[in-house]
């Protein structure tokens, strides 16, 4: 959540793209696509087993697990290896109307962990390269923190807890509708939770942390 020229206008957009990975998570999981163990993984190493196992056709990660794993894969010396999918699954005009963007990573800086991959010939550093274009970056929302033992934090703990709890219901519904109705249930319960108090939280700091930001830009010209 942001402050935005409608107040709350941010919170909406997060919600419905996060319905709308929810919703294409249970499809995948209805058709076979995923499966209940997926669900169970504690870690990156679980999901790196059956990939460089060669039971799995894809994977959804962030963009350096193609690289790795196909190094892996060649250690191996086995003959198959994975691909980014770097392309637009869409036309961006569709997506910006609605308030729809790339949730990227909030709190890590993009120029440090980048620079490695910025001359080579890695599928990581093509892909990065293919999201430039279309990627707003906004390091303030990263700024965005709660005191320890605040209010704030608790309620951020509190839903993370409940979040955790809930996901595997949501996206193992047997419907589309049991789907939707498990993930509305799940912000209802954000929403008793105190969901919106972080919101206003976050809308109330945003901008002074941006004037501040701005000013360190600033000076650093």
């Amino acid at each position: 959540t942001l402050s935005s020229d409608r107040p709350g206008s941010e919170s909406i957009c997060a919600r419905t793209g996060c319905w709308i990975i929810t919703k294409k998570v249970n499809e995948w999981y209805r058709k076979g696509y995923v499966t209940a163990e997926n669900f169970a993984y504690q870690s990156e190493d679980d999901t790196k087993e059956i990939c460089v196992g060669g039971t799995v056709f894809a994977n959804f990660g962030y963009d350096n697990h193609a690289d790795n794993y196909n190094t892996a894969i060649g250690v191996n010396g086995d003959d198959f290896t994975f691909s980014l999918v770097t392309n637009e699954l869409g036309d961006n005009n569709v997506l910006q109307p609605r308030g729809l963007k790339y949730w990227g990573w909030l709190v890590h800086n993009a120029i440090v962990t980048s620079i490695a991959e910025a001359n080579s010939d890695s599928q990581t550093a093509e892909d990065r390269k293919n999201l430039t274009l279309h990627v707003n970056r906004n390091p303030v929302m990263g700024m965005i923190r709660f005191e320890t033992d605040s209010d704030e934090s608790n309620i951020n703990t509190k839903l993370d807890e409940m979040v955790k709890n809930q996901n595997t219901n949501i996206f193992m519904a047997e419907s589309e509708e049991a789907c939707e109705a498990a993930f509305n249930e799940m912000i209802a319960q954000a929403e008793q939770i105190g969901m919106s108090t972080l919101e206003d939280y976050a809308n109330q700091t945003y901008p002074d942390l941006k004037a501040r930001y701005d000013e360190i830009l600033a000076g650093a010209q």
